[in-house]
């Protein structure tokens, strides 16, 4: 009996050591700014969800903010690498942001994050991109 108890407490032991040398999981990607369409707000119960090869893994209503109009916050996880299945991000991966408005229609922002395990990035979300252009003039 004392050999069976002596036993069962070795494995219980070495059950616990392997849970405590588990991996930690990944530290989420951070990304937040404001939400524009053709350069206004996105209208109040618009929703950001951020997408990877298709996938959303994390989806937020904007809220109002008196300085920057609607914006946005979001963690997007990270993958579990001791799994098979995809949870989240990957450093490197792209992100794609797309707004989803009241009544059901979506646009697919220009910008593209880079998730980065424990980064956190303040990118500003729109259908178009401000880009000054040149002129030059010839004589």
């Amino acid at each position: 009996m004392r050999r069976i108890c002596l036993i069962a407490a070795a494995i219980l032991l070495l059950v616990c050591v392997q849970q405590a040398w588990a991996a930690p999981p990944g530290l989420p990607s951070t990304f937040y700014g404001s939400v524009r369409i053709d350069g206004n707000n996105v209208p109040a119960g618009s929703y950001v969800s951020a997408r990877i090869g298709g996938i959303t893994y994390k989806r937020v209503q904007v809220i109002q903010d008196a300085t920057h109009g609607m914006v946005y916050a979001l963690d997007i996880p990270a993958d579990d690498a001791t799994t098979p299945a995809v949870e989240g991000g990957r450093n490197g991966d792209t992100v794609v942001f797309v707004a989803e408005l009241p009544g059901g229609s979506t646009r697919t922002m220009m910008q593209r994050g880079t998730w980065r395990s424990g980064g956190s990035m303040e990118l500003h979300l729109g259908t178009s991109v401000d880009a000054v252009i040149p002129l030059v003039f010839s004589r």
